[in-house]
């Protein structure tokens, strides 16, 4: 997502650094951020370029038609096949509208994979442990080394979103104190059967009712939180609220009137720039 300059400036953002937009003078922010006691982000198409179980579940299609031994290949293929072409149906209708949440499509996920390994969707984010975006590592570290707590609030699922962070746990030093997001279940072979009903999120206030959850049982005075899309913007909402910092990574222009920076680039190195002078 490029930025709209003009938007920008409506919404009371003004241009500090290359690709990084503050509300007010970043000294002012930086100072919030130095208070930091609980650092939250997204994860997908924030911390990963993708979103995650969407390119998890490519994978997972091409394993069901091409590899050895997979049972009951054929309706499995036939039934993820026609849920991957009604989700494709239902991306291609948002981008036409320019109403785009991921939240609506998950749903749609879950028919897609009913029946699958478990462990075919873990072999799949494997796969991805290693695509996310260049200074990502380096600025949970910021807040980490400080005794922040750190953690990811996502629509993503556990199955996926967990191998990532423990990857980035083993191969960075990172420790994320939680993840919050949709939980699976197997059935008694192992395979997908659905999500689990108390830990389904299907809609962007889940987002909300998460980060205020977590900043109750951390006690947390100052949360700083990123996300990029209209699926964060309650839990932007809910960082205002709070006096926390929300801060957007290539985030849409809904967002911008709640972002207290906004930051646009190929990568989090813009970021790990604009936060690190609050941990010197």
């Amino acid at each position: 997502m490029n930025p709209d300059e003009k938007l920008l400036e409506s919404a009371g953002l003004s241009q500090t650094a290359p690709g990084v937009w503050t509300r007010g003078a970043a000294d002012g922010l930086l100072e919030r951020v130095a208070r930091a006691d609980i650092f939250v982000s997204d994860l997908d198409e924030c911390m990963f370029p993708a979103i995650t179980q969407g390119e998890a579940a490519r994978s997972v299609i091409h394993r069901v038609a091409t590899g050895p031994g997979v049972p009951n290949r054929v309706p499995l293929l036939f039934n993820m096949l026609f849920h991957a072409g009604a989700i494709l149906i239902q991306q291609r209708i948002q981008e036409i509208t320019g109403d785009i949440q991921n939240s609506r499509l998950i749903r749609s996920f879950e028919n897609l994979a009913r029946g699958v390994p478990l462990s075919y969707f873990e072999d799949a984010a494997d796969e991805l442990r290693d695509t996310y975006f260049d200074s990502v590592p380096e600025t949970f570290s910021l807040f980490m080394n400080r005794g922040v707590r750190c953690g990811v609030i996502s629509l993503g699922l556990d199955i996926v979103i967990r191998r990532l962070l423990s990857h980035l746990e083993t191969a960075k030093g990172l420790n994320f104190e939680f993840f919050d997001c949709t939980h699976v279940r197997a059935d008694s072979k192992g395979r997908f059967a659905g999500y689990l009903p108390e830990k389904t999120y299907t809609e962007n206030d889940a987002k909300r009712r998460l980060l205020s959850a977590r900043c109750e049982m951390y006690k947390a005075g100052m949360c700083v939180v990123v996300g990029h899309d209209r699926d964060d913007l309650k839990m932007f909402e809910e960082a205002r609220r709070r006096g926390g910092v929300a801060i957007g990574f290539r985030p849409v222009p809904e967002n911008y009137p709640l972002l207290d920076a906004a930051v646009f680039g190929s990568d989090w190195r813009p970021l790990f720039e604009l936060l690190s002078p609050a941990f010197n």
